[in-house]
């Protein structure tokens, strides 16, 4: 059954995610409603792309409005959801 990991926020996590057979990472803030310290996804978005350098795929959490899909492609993210 294939695996995701929610929440990764550091690229050598994502490396050896990827390194551990992880089919794909999702991109998460919702841990920031309570944890205010922690980075956005956004801004650890392109690190962790070039990090698993296409080796899974990340997916961007979160969406709020269109044009964060396309902020969230540019970046590396190979999909999107949505926030409810």
């Amino acid at each position: 059954m294939p695996l995701l990991l929610k929440g990764v926020p550091h690229p050598d996590d994502g490396r050896q995610a990827a390194a551990m057979g992880v089919a794909g990472l999702i991109g998460s803030n919702q841990g920031g409603r309570t944890l205010d310290t922690t980075p956005s996804t956004a801004s650890v978005l392109a690190r962790m792309a070039q990090a698993v350098d296409g080796l899974l795929p990340l997916i961007n959490d979160g969406i709020r409005r269109s044009t964060d899909v396309l902020k969230a492609l540019a970046l590396g993210a190979r999909g999107a959801d949505r926030t409810l």
